[in-house]
């Protein structure tokens, strides 16, 4: 989709430039760089900073992601927004179906299960959406986390509150979450059950290094 590969210029050239100023260290893990480029993944990632999404589609050439739907009314964005297909969160049950179309269409998605930025020293909390639109869509999750050092750009941290060394951003892959157990948790004790152990499972491989 034109519109996407667009997205994906400008936001390359965003952390070009932020590399260039020698303001951001980008490290990317190599197998996790190979995947995007050659795979449809379903990515459920950690979001420290203001700019993971920034980071995220700046590597992915087809990525799909959720938007706030106000967005889709903005008169700055509203055109991007609706050009790229992205996903409306405020479509309710609908929003399920429309995500696990976007996989088998053979996108890349990008979710954030926390909803928004972690909060420094606190212990993260992940919405059941993402583990919902895995079950639906019968797709495998390959966990993403995120980490910045040091802090900035968080919570809690003005975006021009600037370190004083460079901020390096590591973005790299846990391995992928198998759904066939879900699913078979899912038949066997029902959906609700199945969401929150996904939930859980996904928490445990986004976080496991913070503890």
């Amino acid at each position: 989709m034109r519109a996407r590969k667009v997205v994906q210029a400008s936001f390359s050239g965003f952390v070009r430039m932020m590399r260039f100023l020698q303001v951001l260290k980008l490290e990317v893990d190599p197998q996790l760089k190979k995947r995007l480029a050659t795979e449809s993944l379903f990515i459920c990632a950690s979001h420290p900073t203001l700019i993971d999404v920034v980071i995220l589609h700046s590597l992915i050439e087809n990525a799909n992601c959720i938007v706030k739907a106000a967005l889709r009314e903005s008169f700055a964005l509203s055109s991007p927004v609706r050009a790229a297909s992205y996903i409306a969160n405020d479509s309710g049950p609908e929003l399920i179906e429309a995500c696990a179309a976007s996989l088998a269409r053979g996108d890349t998605l990008v979710v954030f299960p926390e909803g928004t930025r972690s909060v420094p020293g606190k212990e993260p909390k992940l919405h059941h959406g993402a583990a919902a639109i895995a079950l639906a869509s019968h797709h495998n999750i390959t966990p993403v986390c995120i980490t910045c050092t040091p802090p900035a750009l968080m919570k809690g941290i003005s975006w021009y509150q600037v370190p004083e060394r460079k901020m390096c951003i590591s973005v790299r892959a846990a391995p992928d979450i198998g759904i066939e157990p879900f699913l078979e948790a899912e038949k066997d004790l029902g959906r609700p059950i199945a969401v929150r152990r996904l939930t859980q499972e996904l928490k445990n491989r986004l976080f496991a290094q913070a503890r």
